[in-house]
């Protein structure tokens, strides 16, 4: 089955309705910390662009076909039942977000491997693009090897606490969506409906020869839980907290720069790379800055993955998510 044949020949990723284009986007309401760094459900933030479609989960059915040796159609239940359960926690982030934005989030999710349910299917050697269509109405090509990852996760269950899941929410994907680590919300489907695998190699090759956000892969990102931009404070030494994330490579280290100053190490308190967190999960980190000098201070801070790769600035098309945040706070009177 080719992408054209499929009727699907102008199927395109629609990154727009994660900018802000849609009717409804609404950001984090819980910055992390080292003391609560995952984001109860309720804080969660939320792109749509139809908002959210309420879905009966007895009657829902997540139908895998296309180049497949074998049809399948299956519940949640079926999904539970037949193959094996995966807890892991997970960050995920607009590709609209600017700098020291708000639209990115990290829970604890529980799911099923993707690869599991299309070996089940049985992937033909010509499958090389597969259809994620959401009972929304929207669709996301995405090459079949993304699927096969390890790592990547049908979740039907989502929390702060491991012991403590409850399905997802309607806004966030009642009863079914996808997660792949280093991905971009808008390559990745709520309320799953449908996985049709087809044969369009070159339109892979095109993704894959376009910019870095056509993949969907997320960028190096920095920002601030504490202080926000035009807070004031008191002339004082003070913590300042933060949170660092990027592609699924593991954050080495992350640098604070006080008005274009050199730059200086941070101190990783959370997800460090010796710790036993994955790196699909944000790394938070703190850093003690003296403020005494009365009026506005800048506060830039960028990270670097353990291969080296080191967060710039200048990222401003098509999105700048993943330039270096820097805000802009006041010492003086707090009253």
């Amino acid at each position: 089955m080719k992408l054209a044949a499929a009727g699907l020949s102008s199927a395109a990723v629609h990154a727009t309705g994660c900018a802000g284009a849609g009717p409804v986007t609404r950001p984090t309401l819980h910055l992390p910390t080292p003391e609560s760094p995952l984001t109860p459900t309720e804080a969660w933030y939320y792109v749509a662009l139809t908002g959210a479609y309420d879905a009966d989960r007895k009657r829902h059915r997540l139908s895998v076909g296309g180049r497949t040796h074998r049809n399948l159609s299956l519940s949640v239940d079926d999904l539970e039942r037949r193959f094996e359960t995966v807890t892991v926690p997970h960050t995920l982030a607009c590709v609209g977000d600017i700098p020291n934005g708000a639209l990115f989030s990290a829970s604890v999710f529980r799911g099923v491997r993707s690869r599991d349910v299309l070996r089940a299917a049985g992937v033909r050697n010509n499958a090389s693009l597969a259809l994620l269509y959401g009972l929304d109405g929207y669709l996301v090509p995405r090459a079949v090897e993304d699927l096969l990852r390890e790592d990547t996760l049908l979740v039907f269950e989502m929390g702060i606490h491991e012991d403590r899941l409850a399905p997802l929410n309607v806004e966030h994907g009642f009863p079914l969506r996808i997660l792949t680590p280093g991905l971009y919300g808008f390559v990745q489907p709520k309320w799953l409906s449908s996985i049709t695998l087809v044969d369009d190699s070159d339109h892979v090759d095109v993704l894959r020869r376009s910019n870095t956000y056509a993949s969907g892969e997320m960028q190096l990102t920095s920002g601030f839980s504490w202080p926000r931009p035009g807070q004031t404070l008191a002339p004082a030494e003070h913590e300042v907290v933060g949170y660092s994330f990027g592609d699924g490579r593991t954050i080495a280290k992350v640098e604070v720069s006080a008005n274009g100053e050199p730059w200086e190490p941070a101190t990783l308190a959370w997800n460090t790379p010796d710790d036993a967190l994955p790196p699909r999960v944000w790394a938070l980190w703190t850093y003690r800055w003296r403020a005494v000098d009365i009026g506005a201070h800048d506060l830039s801070v960028r990270a670097t993955y353990d291969d080296g790769e080191t967060q710039h600035g200048g990222r401003n098309f098509p999105y700048a998510g993943g330039s270096i945040a820097t805000v802009t706070v006041f010492v003086g009177d707090e009253t």
